[in-house]
């Protein structure tokens, strides 16, 4: 879904087909949904996320031991560790 509505602001119309890999892109506004592939995919918002938690609780007037508790929630969450970890 946040592919197509980044596909969707950036002006991409959705006629173009995407059947061939290889296939040349000409006037297609592609950018868009690259970028958020790209970001999805090299964790720069998961990266951020404990510094957006902190910001969002404390302009909250949230306790800052209930904020610190989950922001290290979130950095020592099991979705973040890679899968090639348990690999021998």
């Amino acid at each position: 879904m946040m592919i197509g509505m980044f596909g969707y602001l950036t002006g991409y119309d959705g006629t173009f087909p995407f059947e061939n890999p290889g296939q040349k892109y000409n006037e297609t506004r592609y950018v868009g949904m690259r970028v958020v592939s790209y970001i999805n995919n090299s964790e720069v918002i998961s990266n951020l996320l404990p510094f957006a938690i902190y910001m969002v609780y404390s302009s909250l007037a949230i306790s800052v031991m209930i904020t610190v508790l989950h922001c290290t929630g979130v950095i020592f969450s099991a979705a973040d560790v890679p899968d090639h970890l348990g690999d021998d």
